[in-house]
């Protein structure tokens, strides 16, 4: 993954929280569930310099995208 340039504001606002939702068996019994986001590791400059740091998905396709 190519090192990408960001700042501590633009990753907030690109974060999702977690969501909450229902799992829905055959029988149509509902139980609650979590929809996480889809953290992965990724290494971008911050300040000058490479810094590995958990992003979900939807932010590192951002960063590719502003290149």
């Amino acid at each position: 993954m190519p090192k990408r340039k960001i700042n501590h504001e633009t990753r907030r606002k690109l974060a999702r929280p977690s969501r909450v939702g229902n799992n829905v068996s055959f029988s149509q019994k509902k139980t609650k569930r979590l929809f996480r986001t889809n953290l992965q590791w990724a290494t971008i400059e911050i300040d000058g310099r490479p810094v590995r740091v958990r992003l979900t998905a939807r932010q590192i396709k951002a960063l590719c995208k502003t290149k």
